[in-house]
């Protein structure tokens, strides 16, 4: 059996958190939040979309958009 660490599903799950981590470190200091962010970066294409797209698209429950 392969170690843990030889797994790309563990290695890719681990760096995306260590992303994620370092990301909402950064984005603390401009005062968002990480899922705040997402929502910024989705409007930012100027697409004009609705709230419940929106919600959909970042796989947020609509009521905590």
């Amino acid at each position: 059996m392969r170690p843990l660490e030889d797994d790309i599903g563990f290695l890719l799950a681990r760096t995306c958190r260590v992303m994620r981590s370092y990301l909402s470190q950064r984005l603390r200091t401009l005062g968002v939040t990480f899922e705040q962010f997402q929502v910024l970066i989705s409007l930012s294409d100027g697409d004009n979309i609705p709230q419940n797209v929106l919600a959909e698209r970042l796989c947020l429950d609509q009521s905590s958009m």
